[in-house]
């Protein structure tokens, strides 16, 4: 059968969208799984699995192999790269989560809507130097309090724990940002972090940010109704955070003094970098009183490469460095 054939709708373009993703991942130092290719595309006939189907599409057929659960490139093995053991990085990715899970319950639940882990180790490929990414959705006006607290508490956890990864905390978002920024149609990248992330704190909370994002899955709807799926309602409070002016100017006054140490901090880390060579490391801080988002140059490049990924849907707008769109 020829690769028009395969598949609900436009199966050429589903190849293509399966050859895109792979690409990506090896850029990034992994692969893609069969499992992968089902929910993020729609290459796979309803009933079926790649293994069945994958010598009736040639242009995968002749690059890329199945490896175990893996697509791996045609001349590729476990000796020849490392990438391809990704037994040990989903092993390494599990003790990444139960140590997020340990620092969540240091955490407490004050001040927060949605704490989660995210990057390499919500993905499952891990590697040994990635650190621990935090997603964390908090009450408005507090983003900043929690996010002093947070640091101090990563600080005192690595000194009980000399072993365990840094924590980073690239996303954190006051909820009538995360409101905003989940409502605004953005790119695939975007798309497929927050359907991939671990929640560890308010998944109901989460359901209704992705209630709210349903362009989510304009890119990969099996992803989408999936992870919808995954979260069952539970007695979870949910009620709009009361207005504090104390607690504002708090969140104020360490937006000022905690960012500007982060700014500085991360200016001297920068700096580094660049004398090691690590370019693809550097980063930059977007903050405001109600975010804080660390984007990595590498981040961006891959964001450049995710923008090949065309939604399913009408073509949307995305939005730029992660600052949320204006809605109507």
């Amino acid at each position: 059968m020829a690769e028009e054939q395969l598949g609900a709708s436009s199966p050429s373009d589903e190849v293509s969208r399966a050859e895109l993703l792979l690409a990506i991942a090896r850029v990034k130092g992994s692969y893609l799984s069969a499992k992968d290719i089902d929910q993020l595309t729609e290459l796979l006939p309803a009933g079926s699995n790649l293994g069945t189907i994958w010598n009736r599409i040639p242009s995968l057929d002749s690059r890329y192999q199945l490896q175990g659960n893996l697509l791996i490139g045609k001349h590729m093995t476990a000796r020849t790269d490392p990438f391809i053991d990704s037994d040990r990085q989903r092993a390494r990715a599990e003790r990444y989560i139960e140590h997020a899970r340990e620092f969540s319950f240091l955490a407490g639940k004050r001040w927060i809507r949605v704490l989660s882990v995210s990057g390499s180790t919500s993905y499952k490929a891990t590697s040994e130097n990635d650190d621990i990414d935090i997603f964390c959705v908090t009450k408005k006006d507090s983003l900043w309090i929690f996010l002093t607290k947070a640091l101090l508490l990563a600080r005192v956890f690595r000194l009980a724990r000399p072993s365990s990864p840094r924590f980073c905390f690239s996303c954190m978002l006051d909820e009538e940002y995360a409101k905003k920024l989940f409502a605004s149609p953005n790119d695939a990248l975007f798309a497929r972090d927050a359907l991939t992330v671990q929640v560890l704190q308010g998944p109901l909370y989460y359901k209704g940010l992705l209630q709210r994002g349903q362009w989510l899955s304009d890119y990969f709807p099996k992803l989408y109704w999936q992870r919808k799926a995954q979260h069952v309602a539970t007695m979870e409070e949910t009620e709009i955070t009361r207005q504090s002016p104390a607690r504002k100017v708090l969140n104020n006054f360490l937006f000022f003094t905690v960012g500007n140490y982060l700014r500085l901090k991360s200016k001297l880390l920068n700096r580094k970098l660049r004398k090691t060579g690590r370019l693809d490391s550097l980063f930059t801080i977007i903050s405001g009183s109600d975010h804080c988002i660390f984007e990595s140059q590498g981040y961006r490049e891959l964001r450049r490469m995710y923008r090949e990924v065309r939604p399913y849907s009408a073509k949307r707008q995305p939005f730029e460095n992660g600052r949320p769109a204006s809605t109507q």
